[in-house]
């Protein structure tokens, strides 16, 4: 794998992962919507008074632009003008050909046509679950936070959501885990919350104030390695 990152400056690196279309309802990619948007809108509004240049500059999305959970976030990412760079697990014609319809193509174009940067797996790379766990462990090696939408069921193959969980929660690094269906909570996890998060995720924080105020925290427990991950945050 290689260990080249994007090249995004300060902005904290959001990489998303989740499941596709395959486990995913038209329902489900409806009503996911909101609580991506719930993320996406309280990063913003905490880097807004963190920082004096335009908020959303300050955040970047790191994704595979697979049907689902990844174009989810990088349509919102679009709207808002987030940089986007996509991490595909194959090259990038390659790819096209997972997607059977054509509106389906045709946004996979635009979006990579709209990614500020687009990393292609090394030719070693040439089978499925090899560039789905090539994707997976760019984003995590990359990423400062994960995004993932996710069943809580056990991982089904390389790559996969659970996998790439485990393997943030092995490096230590924040996870924003939004439920992939009913009631599709959200919440905040930390591997080790007595440690806290420093300052520069005072955004998490914020998100979960928001959910503490709402009904929409499921407070559903993760279980990495058979441990449970108690979902709090706290900036020290």
């Amino acid at each position: 794998m290689t260990d080249r990152c994007p090249e995004t400056g300060t902005a904290l690196r959001i990489g998303v992962v989740g499941h596709r279309t395959n486990l995913l309802s038209r329902q489900d990619m409806y009503r996911l919507k909101d609580p991506v948007q719930l993320v996406l809108d309280s990063l913003c509004q905490t880097h807004t008074e963190r920082f004096d240049s335009d908020a959303w500059a300050q955040l970047h999305i790191l994704c595979s632009l697979a049907e689902g959970a990844d174009r989810i976030f990088a349509r919102e990412a679009i709207r808002r003008n987030i940089p986007l760079t996509a991490v595909l697990p194959f090259p990038r014609d390659r790819f096209e050909m997972d997607f059977e319809d054509f509106d389906s193509r045709r946004e996979y174009r635009k979006l990579l046509d709209t990614a500020v940067e687009a990393i292609e797996p090394p030719l070693t790379v040439n089978d499925e679950f090899d560039g789905y766990a090539f994707a997976s462990d760019l984003v995590v090696h990359c990423c400062d936070m994960l995004v993932a939408i996710w069943d809580g069921l056990p991982g089904r193959g390389a790559g996969g959501t659970a996998e790439s969980i485990e393997k943030a929660t092995i490096r230590q690094i924040p996870v924003v885990w939004i439920l992939a269906d009913e009631p599709y909570g959200v919440e905040v996890l930390t591997p080790n919350p007595s440690d806290g998060l420093s300052a520069r995720f005072a955004g998490l924080v914020a998100l979960q104030e928001r959910l503490s105020a709402t009904e929409n925290g499921s407070s559903p427990v993760m279980r990495v390695n058979g441990a449970s991950i108690v979902s709090k945050a706290h900036v020290q």
